[in-house]
């Protein structure tokens, strides 16, 4: 028998700290996962030696009540705290001991016309206030500076947990980006603006070659060229994709369609080394590496063609 009073105990505790929608309707006091901090009137709670009422101020729009509690909280002190609820009001309210809660609940769910509109929300949490702007950068600052110069984001996940001054996520965009350090080595803050250039145009034949690798199954290379002019294109199978066979198939071009003013290349090995590049030199044909396939777009569609066919 004892046992059954001891878990009917033990269900009636957790039901008075639990929230649910059926609970909801029977009018208990729901929990808020967010600080009391946020709410514009708070209620805090607690045991003390000594009983004490302190009132607070907080960021011009914030009231704050902290509760000292000699022993344990009563019913007669929960109706005295309870009748400073005022119509269409939101309160938070931090009590720490269960015992204390359990009893604040009941005598609110007894004491409380439930017809008002007010909204009781039990917050576990309590964050630090931070009443300074100045201080509040100084944080920010020693937190930024402590995770390696973190972006905004990393840095207000981490602080909101901590600290509560309002507009919090404002100051630290602000704060952060003001930090010269970031300013200087983040490229998003000083991307490189490249100046706007004319796309270079052939005015007539042999005057701009691309040139490139084709590889049409494992094993097989070709040398592929192209007149940007007029189009005219060639293939001449290398044995190997060595700058030596390179030369040997740049011989045949310039035999085939001639001598170009400059020769476009991409980043095969074989067509950037330096022995390449000192052999077109010396037949006074200028050299451009791209850096990307976007840059021999004329050569690519050729090979498309090509795969179509073979």
């Amino acid at each position: 028998m004892h046992v059954e009073q001891q878990e009917q105990q033990d269900e009636n505790e957790s039901l008075a700290t639990q929230h649910s929608a059926d609970e909801d309707n029977r009018n208990y006091i729901e929990i808020s996962e967010k600080p009391i901090n946020i709410y514009g009137t708070q209620w805090i709670i607690k045991r003390g030696r000594i009983g004490t009422h302190i009132f607070e101020k907080l960021f011009n729009t914030k009231k704050r009540h902290t509760w000292v509690v000699k022993d344990k909280l009563t019913e007669e002190k929960s109706k005295e705290i309870l009748r400073k609820i005022h119509s269409e009001s939101i309160i938070g309210v931090k009590i720490d001991n269960i015992d204390d809660w359990n009893m604040f609940q009941n005598t609110y769910l007894t004491f409380i016309n439930q017809d008002l509109k007010v909204k009781l929300l039990k917050c576990n949490t309590l964050l630090e206030d931070v009443r300074s702007r100045a201080e509040m950068q100084e944080k920010i600052l020693k937190e930024h500076l402590k995770n390696n110069h973190r972006g905004i984001s990393c840095v207000y996940q981490t602080m909101k947990r901590k600290f509560y001054i309002p507009n919090l996520e404002h100051l630290i965009t602000e704060t952060i980006n003001q930090c010269e350090t970031c300013k200087l080595a983040k490229y998003e803050r000083n991307p490189v603006k490249l100046p706007f250039k004319e796309t270079e145009t052939c005015n007539g034949p042999r005057e701009i070659f691309s040139m490139d690798i084709w590889m049409p199954t494992t094993g097989v290379n070709y040398v592929s060229c192209i007149d940007r002019f007029s189009k005219y294109a060639t293939l001449i199978k290398i044995k190997d994709r060595s700058w030596l066979s390179a030369k040997e198939a740049m011989f045949q071009v310039i035999n085939i369609m001639g001598k170009p003013k400059k020769l476009i290349v991409d980043q095969d090995a074989c067509l950037t080394a330096e022995c390449f590049k000192n052999f077109l030199t010396k037949e006074k044909v200028k050299v451009h590496i791209v850096s990307s396939k976007t840059g021999l777009a004329d050569i690519e569609r050729f090979h498309g063609t090509m795969n179509e066919h073979i």
